[in-house]
């Protein structure tokens, strides 16, 4: 499945994230990532990666659910794939790259999960492409903090990052840095450590000298507040960052989750159809008829006795936020109304002005 030995391609883009599980604002994200990759690289040979993370600690969701999100983002290849079936220039997979090398170190020592690792087999596995990784804004929060982040510019030509509104808790933790070498370039980065780093290693990516290297600076820290008067920057090389225009809809997997959990524990068959609904438009916005993959990834998160297996998803508004998103019109994007909607809606005004029309004829006739 994966692209062993396989040097053809000019491009490689990686787009990175958990999927757990996928959504259809993925999708619309790799469809925006592949847009800009034929206006970056018009003549070159592009192969464009979904890359899901194997486990992580803080979700553990994400390690029993490994084959089903494979089997849905390899649905989206395979409907991308489709659109695009008249340029040969660019083709779609989704790579288990993450699950081998998690896999390979199952021998009782503590799993590395870090996107260095995924970038060096890469690498090795397309020795002469360029390699692009594309992100979710939430993921280049905290940029600066991964491991091995000074290496990215000499393995990475460009990071592609899929804009997004932040909450009101992501504000509140995070500041503008000035990017070295980017001239008139500052982006959002996480100012509160969100993992114990090495005071020799923060202090050389922050730019910060004079103070003592050893040991190390605390999780929740302010990094900005390490000196007085520290003005926020990036002191080492970083792959060019680009954030693309426009928002894809915003069906996170945590609403999902959530929906996924109601309708495990949902006993009213009237209400799980109605739920069903939903889980189906988050994953698949206005593309019909992957019942399976649904039922899938429902099934994935019960236990034997039929209940939801891991912890309660926590409840964000996501009634007020799915309403948004899905308006009584139907799928919305970007604000915008689907074509087949706006042509109902617009049916619906022209009925409206025909009726007030003619009451208004009647009235004078009256009068």
């Amino acid at each position: 499945m994966n692209p062993l030995n396989e040097t053809t391609y000019d491009v490689v883009f990686s787009y990175q994230g958990a999927f757990g599980p996928p959504t259809f604002g993925h999708f619309t994200s790799m469809e925006m990532f592949a847009e800009k990759i034929l206006i970056d690289y018009p003549t070159s040979n592009i192969r464009m990666l979904f890359m899901p993370t194997a486990l992580s600690s803080s979700k553990p969701h994400l390690e029993p659910t490994q084959q089903n999100r494979i089997a849905v983002l390899n649905k989206f290849c395979k409907i991308l794939k489709e659109k695009y079936k008249d340029n040969d220039k660019i083709t779609f997979e989704a790579s288990e790259i993450e699950y081998q090398l998690c896999a390979s170190h199952k021998d009782g020592s503590k799993i590395d999960t870090g996107t260095y690792r995924t970038i060096d087999k890469l690498k090795n596995l397309y020795p002469t492409s360029t390699i692009i990784l594309g992100m979710g804004k939430d993921n280049i929060l905290q940029l600066p903090y991964w491991k091995n982040i000074n290496e990215y510019a000499t393995k990475v030509r460009s990071i592609y990052v899929v804009n997004r509104e932040l909450s009101e808790a992501e504000k509140e933790t995070v500041t503008d840095f000035n990017i070295k070498e980017q001239d008139e370039i500052s982006l959002p980065f996480q100012k509160t450590l969100p993992w114990q780093k090495p005071k020799e290693e923060i202090n050389s990516i922050l730019g910060i000298t004079g103070l003592d290297t050893k040991g190390n600076y605390e999780k929740g820290i302010d990094v900005t507040k390490i000196i007085e008067d520290y003005e926020p920057h990036i002191n080492i090389n970083l792959p060019n960052i680009l954030v693309l225009t426009g928002l894809p809809p915003p069906t996170s997997s945590s609403m999902l989750r959530y929906y996924i959990y109601r309708y495990i524990m949902e006993n009213t068959e009237k209400e799980k159809i109605i739920i069903k609904d939903k889980i189906t438009k988050i994953m698949f916005g206005k593309i019909y008829g992957y019942e399976e993959f649904v039922v899938q990834t429902i099934n994935g998160y019960k236990n034997e006795k039929n209940e939801y297996k891991f912890s309660v998803p926590i409840d964000d508004g996501y009634d007020a936020k799915y309403t948004e998103i899905f308006n009584k019109n139907g799928f919305t994007f970007g604000g915008k109304i689907s074509k087949n909607n706006r042509k109902k809606s617009n049916k619906r005004n022209n009925r409206t002005r025909k009726n007030r029309t003619r009451k208004n004829q009647k009235s004078k006739i009256k009068k």
